[in-house]
């Protein structure tokens, strides 16, 4: 009977691997668990699934790494921030969760092991960063080294950022012209939802912003050398992020107040025409209370004319009542 060969996917999925590539001069391939681990590349990536017990299992008995440093990658009560343990660096980021169904803005954690020859990530649930780093490595031209695909990582999860916070800014500016035109009705729940996600982006954001600044003097002597100088325009784009994000959050609140304002203003002038509707409705009932009465002694109950002089004289009384009303400016 024919053997029918494994598939690099199968194989990847049964070692608890999400996907894994060896680069070899600027091309990347697919990498095969425990079967390529003597072939010759310049650097390997390797993107595991903690959340499996095969994943959690190839981390501490395949990897390579010391049991300590594996059960540190798999604890995920670990704070986002970077530590060096000889010539690698164990680094805890966040990231959006990728939803199959919705863009949504939940957050992960995806941890990190950058040393020279290999990049390690491991996440628990599907990544929005990771996914789109995996398709430039496909279609396009790898990195050359380990530390070089790590910035790539970082720049991927900075775009990621930019580009929800660009799709909140959209979303707050299409109701800010509805509130300024007055067709806003309905949309408090609206301008509720766009800040919350404005002060989650932010609040991803903070971490990210204190992570690149101790980067530069955490990361391994070798990582500087060649990728150090790229962290200070990551850092400046994700201050940039905050600073929008943090407008976007102030101008979401004076939009609030506007959009109250305005509800108010619209309801009291309801409200005002109501209130001389009554003042001129109010005499008129009372006349017609007074001649509904069916009891005997009722003037003008013999006259044929009653109604019609009764008519005019209210008739009469409204026209007055609204030229008073003009005269005073009360409508």
């Amino acid at each position: 009977m024919a053997v029918i060969p494994q598939s690099p996917s199968a194989a990847l999925g049964e070692a608890g691997m999400v996907y894994a590539f060896a680069i070899t001069g600027g091309k990347a391939r697919v990498l095969r668990p425990l079967m390529d681990e003597t072939a010759d590349f310049d650097f390997a990536w390797i993107h595991v699934n903690f959340a499996t017990e095969p994943g959690r299992q190839w981390l501490l008995r395949h990897s390579g790494l010391p049991p300590q440093l594996a059960s540190m990658m798999l604890d995920r009560n670990e704070d986002a921030g970077a530590q060096v343990f000889g010539s690698g660096c164990l680094i805890v980021l966040e990231d959006r969760q990728r939803d199959f169904d919705a863009d949504g803005g939940e957050m992960a954690e995806i941890h990190v092991w950058l040393e020279p020859g290999r990049l390690i990530t491991g996440r628990w649930k599907p990544l929005a960063a990771t996914d789109r780093l995996r398709f430039r490595l496909e279609v396009g031209e790898a990195p050359p080294t380990s530390s070089a695909l790590f910035y790539d990582l970082v720049e991927e999860i900075v775009a990621d950022l930019e580009n929800f916070g660009r799709k909140v800014r959209r979303r707050f500016d299409a109701l800010e012209d509805m509130v300024l035109d007055d067709a806003a009705d309905g949309i408090a729940g609206e301008l509720g939802a766009i800040r919350r996600e404005a002060i989650k982006l932010r609040r991803r954001a903070m971490p990210l912003r204190q992570l690149f600044a101790r980067l530069q003097n955490t990361l391994p002597a070798w990582v500087k050398d060649e990728e150090g100088e790229r962290f200070d325009p990551l850092l400046t784009r994700v201050e940039r992020a905050i600073g929008d994000l943090q407008e976007c959050v102030e101008q979401s609140r004076l939009l609030h107040d506007e959009f109250a304002a305005r509800s108010a203003e619209r309801s009291g002038r309801n409200l005002y025409i109501l209130s001389v509707l009554s003042a001129v409705m109010l005499p008129l009932n009372l006349v017609t209370g007074l001649f509904g009465m069916n009891v005997a002694g009722i003037p003008g109950l013999e006259s044929h004319a009653a109604f019609w002089w009764i008519l005019a004289g209210m008739v009469a009384f409204t026209v007055a009542v609204t030229v008073w009303f003009k005269r005073k400016r009360w409508f």
